[in-house]
């Protein structure tokens, strides 16, 4: 993936990102910070969503850069996992919850269980309603199946490849993701400022989010909306090599350019 091509078109400055995970370091500045959880520190423990958030935004500071994939949207942290690591279904819903009042675009998961919750599905489902896009990942076990809630028919799911294309050894189900992203050797931080490369399903989803972003700006002033529907199809075809990243992009903008004529607007499928 391109990031300069991409951004020569979107660097996604209209979107707004739930990325509901396990907090923000302290050095990092975001548009919100929510703790949800029962702790008393607002900030990152764990490191995992502080790598999220590089991803998305990028870093660049101390002769050591990282190039976001949408490094103007807005990141609303939303942090659900506690001091010992566990995270309790309820925060989850009401991170969503959150999200949904703060009228974001996009909410990323990049957790996931083997439990199916009927709450948090009907979370997602009215997240869904709102058109906004949900994205979830794989799980790095291995295994025959997606995590809940990358399962869910509503959600894009995402696996990882690495720089060859090649299936990630440790991603669930990869045939059954909706696309599957670079997720190996990816630059990322940790909680203090220290780049180094991350792998899995969860770094593939953060840069599937960051895409998703410049999607949806590139679109912000068409009239005709980027439905969920469309975009994942549009992420499908990237996905059988049928598009590529880049073009996709590019085809979303040439069809605004036609939905906002002076006179005519059509009714055209993505």
């Amino acid at each position: 993936m391109n990031y300069s091509d991409m951004h020569e078109i979107s660097s996604g400055k209209s979107q707004k990102i739930a990325l509901i995970d396990s907090g923000i370091s302290k050095f990092q500045k975001v548009y919100k910070n929510i703790n949800l959880t029962n702790s008393n520190n607002d900030y990152d423990t764990n490191g995992h969503g502080t790598m999220m958030y590089s991803i998305i935004k990028g870093y660049n500071k101390n002769n050591q850069t990282i190039e976001g994939i949408s490094p103007d949207s807005r990141i609303i942290l939303i942090k659900v996992m506690n001091d010992d690591e566990s995270i309790n279904p309820n925060v989850i819903e009401d991170a969503i919850d959150y999200a949904l009042n703060e009228k974001v675009d996009i909410i990323s998961l990049s957790l996931g269980s083997t439990k199916t919750d009927i709450n948090i599905k009907q979370k997602i489902d009215k997240a869904n309603l709102k058109n906004i896009t949900v994205v979830s990942s794989a799980g790095d076990y291995k295994q025959g199946f997606l995590l809940f809630p990358a399962s869910l028919n509503n959600v894009i799911s995402v696996g990882s490849i690495d720089d060859r294309r090649d299936i990630s050894t440790l991603t669930n189900a990869p045939q059954k993701t909706l696309i599957n992203a670079p997720g190996e050797k990816i630059k990322v931080i940790d909680n203090n400022n220290n780049v180094f490369y991350g792998k899995g399903t969860s770094e593939a989803t953060a840069i599937i989010t960051g895409y998703i972003a410049l999607m949806r700006d590139t679109n912000i002033s068409s009239t005709q909306i980027l439905t969920n529907e469309k975009i994942m199809n549009l992420l499908s075809q990237i996905n059988k090599n049928e598009k590529t990243y880049l073009g996709a992009l590019k085809e979303i903008r040439k069809k605004v350019s036609v939905s906002t004529g002076a006179f005519f607007s059509f009714d055209l499928s993505y």
